[in-house]
Parts: structure tokens; sequence; C-alpha cells
């Protein structure tokens, strides 16, 4: 078995053991360096994730020792940007997932009204050239940076 095949297989071994996980795989040639990508940050940052892949990245490196195999997360510096090859948990939600499950209608929509004292833009030591332009009867829709 080469180490392309060896790197999918625990791909979806990872995904068997840890079913709210999504995982991507991808082989960067010009580095010889195989990268899984693990997703969500919560599985990637689990005690549960460093048990299971521990092992796995031993006997590939015990196999492959001239070659690399890592794992990244959303927020490495490296992500799989080409998957050849991507495997989901049984329990694995994606966030688009989890969005479309929220109907609009069960957002509450509430108007919050503000006002802002006509004399506030007079205290201020330093006149904002927006200032001027703002009468009374706009100050409740006028917004300080």
């Amino acid at each position: 078995m080469n180490s392309i095949t060896t790197a999918i297989n625990i791909t979806d071994q990872l995904v068997d053991l840890l079913p709210t996980a999504r995982l991507s795989y991808e082989y960067q040639e010009y580095f010889d360096m195989h990268m899984i990508e693990v997703l969500p940050l919560s599985v990637y940052n689990s005690a549960a994730f460093e048990g299971v892949a521990e092992p796995f990245l031993m006997e590939f490196i015990g196999q492959f020792p001239g070659e690399s195999l890592c794992f990244v997360s959303e927020e490495s510096l490296y992500s799989v940007e080409h998957s050849m090859h991507t495997a989901e948990g049984k329990e694995y939600h994606s966030p688009s997932t989890l969005y479309r499950a929220t109907k609009p209608s069960a957002i509450a929509k509430k108007k919050v009204k503000v006002r802002i004292d006509p004399e506030f833009f007079k205290k201020l030591s330093e006149k904002i050239s927006a200032s001027s332009n703002i009468d009374a009867g706009e100050s409740e829709y006028a917004m300080a940076a």
C-alpha cells in the first residue's frame, strides 16, 4: 500500500472513531507532505482526537519515514486547499446546515430606539465635520465612530 492510500485510510478510520468530525485530505508533492484537516476546531482540540490520532501518526511515520503526515485545523497556518478525499462522521453537522436549520421567522426582531442629546456634539472639544450636518431632528439617527 502506498502512502497516499494509507493516509486516505487513516482519514476514513478517524472519522469512524470521531463521528462529529469532518476530515479532508491533501497530498502536497512539492513538500512530500500529507495533510489532514480536522473540523470542527472543538474536535481538533479534544483529548479524544489526540488519543486516536497519535497511533495512526506513529504507524504512518514508521511505514514512510521520508514523508510527513500532519493534522491541521481551521486556525492553522496551512490548510487543505485541494482536497483529494473528504470524510464526514455520522454526527457531523456543517455550519451551513446549522444555519439553515434556524428559520428567519424564528429570529426575534426588535427595534431599539436610540436618542442622542443634541448638546452632545457641542460638548466635544474637537469639532467633527459631520456634526455640523446633523440638526436636532436627526439626532436620533446619528452614530459616533
